[in-house]
């Protein structure tokens, strides 16, 4: 078994402190205007990094996120925001 690459779409953008990479079959439709709303579903008192605003993005997508950080890196807030 396996999965055929060519079956997927694969995107990868490097960023400060993120790698982010996606991958859906080819049939899915992702979300092409999204706008971020003025007020997040949870409101932090401290500023976001990177991985953490991209993965919450992906969240109001109703996008799965994997997240790989190191301990103490705020994974917790994106899990926190999930279930908010």
């Amino acid at each position: 078994m396996g999965y055929n690459e060519e079956d997927y779409i694969y995107q990868r953008v490097d960023k400060p402190n993120c790698i982010h990479e996606f991958i859906a079959p080819k049939d899915w439709q992702r979300v092409q205007k999204f706008v971020r709303p003025q007020k997040l579903a949870k409101e932090y008192k401290f500023t976001l990094d990177t991985f953490q605003d991209k993965a919450i993005e992906c969240i109001m997508k109703n996008e799965s996120v994997l997240v790989a950080a190191h301990t103490s890196a705020g994974k917790t807030a994106i899990a926190e925001y999930a279930i908010a």
